[in-house]
């Protein structure tokens, strides 16, 4: 297929399994990739047969565009369906599908619409489960965090799958108006006056593959759709994050909520209570919001102008340390839509708690980049 040319940033895997204390998970993944393989096969094949995630697909890139007359000299257009990391995450399996006359991606915050293809995905787990039960008869105390772990590489591989499949549509069906129509000499003539799209599809923001064209009768132009969504960061349940000793005071949300900037010092230094089961994970919670480096790097990217305070969390016992980033974000009481609009990340404030959101790209963009022991909940924007 034909590829987009777009630059794919690497996810430096083995390096973040070492680095966030999971060294077994190369091993690991080693030891399962020719079974991960048969699964994905078995998988896709049960998957061609859903019509299902197929007319869900259909009618939300009929949402996008609307029945009217393209605007006079407008240029080519893509259309993109793009997985989200995120959706494994939360549970979701929503794909992004979004329209462009530029290339894609380029634009600001670009509008597009999420289709559920919850169904495409079903038994999924149960894949996950044949494969922990493979890991037990070469390792022992599997921990949770590993599992998870593993859970992710598996639905990421499936998502990558998924081009393949949707091509296969395409050539079997031609893509109309959200609707199948048949490939005969009359539609070729008609499709000839329509307006076509060619179809990529990869990973958010990542490099796209070509799967094939969309026709819109009667011209078309894309419908301005709600905005993005955004998500509570937070930790995963099935991992154990780094616990600061003696940070009430000094790094708690009370204290923190107090303090500018300026006022906080720039490197500070914790011990960290021992559990066998700790790994050093990109965002922790307690006893503040924190952030590893990479995604520290991340947030800049999208702000430059973002704050951070250092702080180096250190396992006495084991002697292991990791170094973590305090953001100083702007807040609001709610995530009201007129407030956080293009906003990429802030906290929200109710009483004496609190939580930091971020919204879909930059959630992306980390998760891409192979963050460990991230949890997700879609927040609603009222």
């Amino acid at each position: 297929m034909e590829k987009y040319g777009m630059e794919q940033e690497g996810r430096k895997e083995d390096f973040a399994e070492k680095k966030h204390g999971m060294e077994r998970l190369e091993g690991m993944k080693e030891f399962l990739q020719e079974d991960k393989e048969i699964l994905l096969q078995e998988r896709l094949m049960l998957m061609e047969t859903d019509m299902s995630a197929r007319d869900n697909l259909c009618s939300a890139i009929k949402k996008l565009t609307a029945g009217k007359k393209r605007t006079e000299g407008s240029g080519a257009y893509s259309l993109v369906i793009a997985f989200l990391r995120s959706s494994y995450i939360t549970g979701s399996h929503e794909f992004y599908i979004a329209c462009y006359e530029e290339k894609p991606f380029v634009e600001e915050e670009a509008e597009g619409v999420c289709c559920s293809m919850d169904s495409f995905f079903q038994g999924a787990e149960d894949d996950c489960a044949v494969l922990y039960k493979k890991l037990q008869k070469e390792y022992v105390r599997i921990l949770d965090g590993e599992k998870e772990e593993l859970r992710r590489w598996y639905m990421d591989g499936m998502y990558k799958k998924c081009g393949t499949l949707l091509g296969k549509f395409l050539k079997e069906t031609r893509w109309r108006d959200g609707a199948e129509s048949p490939e005969g000499e009359e539609f070729q003539r008609e499709a000839a006056e329509e307006a076509a799209a060619d179809v990529y599809y990869g990973g958010y923001m990542e490099g796209l593959e070509r799967i094939g064209k969309y026709y819109f009768s009667s011209g078309f132009e894309i419908l301005q759709s709600g905005s993005m969504k955004y998500f509570e960061a937070s930790v995963d349940k099935n991992y154990v994050p780094p616990l600061p000793i003696g940070g009430f005071g000094t790094i708690d949300k009370i204290t923190l909520r107090k303090k500018r900037f300026y006022e906080m010092p720039q490197n500070l230094f914790f011990l960290t209570q021992d559990h066998m089961q700790t790994v050093f994970t990109d965002v922790i919670t307690f006893p503040c919001f924190m952030v590893s480096g990479m995604v520290k790097d991340v947030m800049l990217s999208y702000n430059p102008f973002i704050k951070f305070a250092r702080a180096v969390l250190y396992n006495r016992k084991r002697g292991t340390s990791a170094e973590y980033y305090i953001p100083f974000l702007g807040w609001e009481e709610a995530p009201e839509k007129e407030k956080i609009k293009g906003r990429e990340a802030l906290e929200i404030r109710n009483g004496d708690n609190s939580y930091v959101i971020m919204r879909m790209d930059l959630t992306e963009s980390i998760l891409r980049r192979g963050a460990v022991g991230i949890g997700l909940k879609e927040v609603s924007v009222i």
